[in-house]
């Protein structure tokens, strides 16, 4: 065995990793750190500057906004385990060649959603930071402009949501495909082998394997010197079509 070939089996052992766990990797931290820094900042000079009795009604649109902001959050942690679950231990991570672009206009709308929403945010902070919620006033009349004003809020951290889904979009469908003993990810889709219709070789690049889903293609390409493992790893989880070959009979002497 070359040392190329040891090399990349070592490395495919490497990626090869067991049931999920509960992480925060260090990227989400520094992320999280850094949105709800620059957040503080924002609101912090707002909510002072806002009438003491109407800064119940900033928190109580800014508990929307994070209220929408982390069930999203929490949706996609559990989306990352779900689909790691039922694909099962990464076997090879390689790499897709026929990614799906995104639009650039659809791109560029997001990030005026997502502007929009900002400002949004920061304009009806600073409008309800002059209306005054008072204890005074009658419980229903209360609770019911909490409500109007939390439901403001969620409203505009769904429109944050929709943008950062379609904004991070080119990061987050990296072209990365993982190819595990129970199914395959991609695109933060998670296929089972039974989905699989068939798999097969590009003709025209030998080195891409193409699986064949009911809605969806997953092309990617496969270094030679694993070529032979992952064709005979796919063989045991799908239908493989490749051309028999022609054996020519020989002559009777």
């Amino acid at each position: 065995m070359s040392n190329s070939d040891s090399q990349e089996i070592e490395l495919t052992e490497a990626q090869t990793f067991h049931a999920p766990v509960m992480r925060f990797p260090l990227r989400a931290m520094l992320l999280l750190t850094t949105g709800l820094a620059l957040l503080a900042a924002t609101v912090g000079p707002l909510y002072r500057q806002a009438h003491p009795e109407a800064r119940s009604s900033v928190l109580v649109f800014w508990t929307g906004v994070l209220t929408a902001l982390t069930l999203f959050g929490l949706f996609e942690w559990r989306g990352s385990i779900r689909r790691k679950k039922l694909v099962g231990p990464v076997r090879f991570q390689l790499k897709r060649v026929n990614r799906s672009s995104e639009s650039i206009i659809i791109i560029m709308c997001a990030w005026v959603v997502l502007l929009y929403s900002i400002f949004s945010a920061y304009v009806l902070t600073h409008t309800f930071g002059q209306f005054q919620l008072r204890n005074g006033s009658a419980t229903s009349t209360f609770v019911g402009i909490c409500v109007t004003v939390f439901i403001a809020g969620a409203s505009i951290g769904a429109y944050m949501v929709a943008a950062i889904d379609y904004v991070t979009r080119p990061w987050t469908h990296s072209g990365r495909v993982d190819i595990g003993e129970t199914g395959v990810m991609f695109d933060r889709r998670a296929m089972q082998w039974s989905q699989v219709r068939h798999a097969l070789w590009n003709d025209d690049y030998p080195n891409q394997l193409l699986l064949q889903f009911q809605k969806w293609n997953c092309q990617f390409a496969v270094p030679s010197s694993i070529r032979e493992e992952v064709e005979a790893f796919v063989r045991t989880k799908a239908e493989f079509i490749v051309p028999a070959p022609i054996h020519e009979s020989q002559p009777v002497p």
